[in-house]
Order: structure tokens, then C-alpha cells, then sequence
């Protein structure tokens, strides 16, 4: 199978998804640091080619900036170990929304999600959205990512995997966001930084989970750098959705 055919078969398979109206969702945003985050540009006392004061100072400096990303990364570690919880919900096709949580944020904080194509609300499960500030959605969330695979240009496949009890072919595709914006009636977020040029965006890597029945049962994207990954994995095609989407969900899974 050519790359432009496996293209064309993880945009069917969005189609189909799509068509099935609804599905339960689980969605997994991992955050990591860079991997050529470095502090070696400062050097070292025992450099030469500068005066002693000089190369002493930029140690120090060094030993500094090290201190205070140890500390930083710290703080975040425990926010990317949060964030990387499991949030599962539920997601409407025919209306391009979803909503999923609540996630333990802290000991007493737990927040809870609602998608509506490109706005969303967050905070305490089962506030009134009509009293929260609607935000622009972004592409951490789950429409983005499968909205992401409209764009879908071409493909190839990298073998088969045993996911919600289904056997499913894995893919590895090129998506161009620009292609997947025109097939909207809203707007569509920027992917995660680290995407710096326009021709980048016609080239989003993105991976697809198709199972035998043409449903797409995962999708994930890796940010540029490696710095962020989102996984989005869907579930019961069909499902019954809940009747009330003018608050946040109260109920682990969308409820």
C-alpha cells in the first residue's frame, strides 16, 4: 500500500468515527522536558581563552541557572504527574463537543472540561458554564487531535497492536493543519510550541490506531521536540450521550 493509500484510509476511518455520532473518550497529556536542555554553554572554572574572574563568574552563573531548572523542574514534574492522569469523558461528533473529567488538580481541587468546537470552560464538576469565562480551545484537548486527522496527506503502516480488545493496525501519518482548518466551520488551535515555520504545519507527524471495523480506536500526537504528547483513545461507538451539556461534568467519564 502507497503512503497516499494508507492516507486515504486514516481519513475514511475518521469518517466512519465520526459517523458512528458518539463514543466514550480517554484522554492522556504527558508533558516532558526537552532533551538537549543544557546549561554546558557557561563552561567551566578550568576553561582557558578567558581571564579567571571571567570563567569564575560564568561557573557560577552556570551552578545558578542549574539550581533554579532543578527547582523548576520539580514544581513541574508534579504538574506533568497530575496532568498525565487518565481523564476520561465522552465526545459528540455530530456537534463537535466533549466533555471529560474531573481531574484531581490538588488535595482539594478537582476540575472538569467542556469542549464546544473551538471554546472551552473549566472548573469545579458540574458548575454552570453560563457563570465561567469560555476560553479558546487548544491542542491539548481531543477535537483538535482528531480534527488534526482530516488533514491527514500521507501514511504508512508500522505494524499491529491489541488495543480495547480490538486488533488494530498502527499508522504513522503526515497531517497538514491548514488542510484540516479549511474542513471547520471554527477556528483551529496552533499545535503545541515548537513548530516554528509555516511549511511545518503541512507536515504535523501524527499516529492513528485503526481496528478492524474502520474505527479509529487511538490517536497521538508528539509535539516538536518531544516536549508534550497527547493521546486520545475512543471507545462504545454509539453510546448514549448525556442530555445536560450546559454544565461541567460531575461524574467520572462525562457524567
Amino acid at each position: 500500500m502507497s503512503n497516499e493509500s494508507a492516507g486515504s484510509q486514516v481519513v475514511e476511518a475518521l469518517e466512519h468515527t465520526f459517523g458512528s455520532a458518539s463514543a466514550r473518550l480517554q484522554l492522556r497529556f504527558e508533558a516532558r522536558w526537552p532533551d538537549d536542555l543544557s546549561t554546558s554553554d557557561f563552561g567551566s572554572p578550568s576553561e582557558t581563552g578567558d581571564p579567571a574572574a571571567r570563567r569564575l563568574w560564568r561557573w557560577l552563573g552556570a551552578v545558578a541557572l542549574r539550581a533554579f531548572i532543578w527547582g523548576i523542574r520539580r514544581v513541574t514534574d508534579r504538574w506533568a504527574k497530575t496532568a498525565a492522569q487518565p481523564q476520561l469523558g465522552v465526545i459528540d461528533f455530530a456537534a463537535h463537543r466533549c466533555m471529560y473529567g474531573p481531574l484531581k488538580v490538588s488535595k482539594e481541587r478537582k476540575e472538569a472540561v467542556l469542549v464546544v468546537e473551538d471554546r472551552y470552560w473549566t472548573e469545579a464538576p458540574g458548575e454552570q458554564i453560563d457563570r465561567l469565562s469560555v476560553k479558546s480551545a487548544s491542542a491539548y484537548q481531543p477535537l483538535w487531535l482528531l480534527n488534526l486527522l482530516r488533514g491527514v496527506v500521507d501514511a504508512e503502516k508500522r505494524g499491529v497492536d491489541f488495543l480495547h480488545g480490538q486488533t488494530c493496525t498502527h499508522f504513522g501519518a503526515q497531517a497538514d493543519l491548514l488542510r484540516a482548518a479549511d474542513a471547520l466551520a471554527y477556528e483551529t488551535a496552533l499545535p503545541p510550541p515548537g513548530v516554528s515555520q509555516l511549511q511545518e504545519l503541512k507536515k504535523i507527524p501524527v499516529e492513528v490506531w485503526i481496528d478492524a471495523e474502520g474505527y479509529v480506536r487511538r490517536a497521538r500526537h508528539t509535539a516538536a521536540g518531544k516536549t508534550s504528547v497527547l493521546t486520545v483513545d475512543l471507545a462504545e461507538f454509539g453510546m448514549s450521550l448525556p442530555c445536560d451539556w450546559s454544565r461541567l461534568p460531575s461524574g467520572q467519564g462525562g457524567a
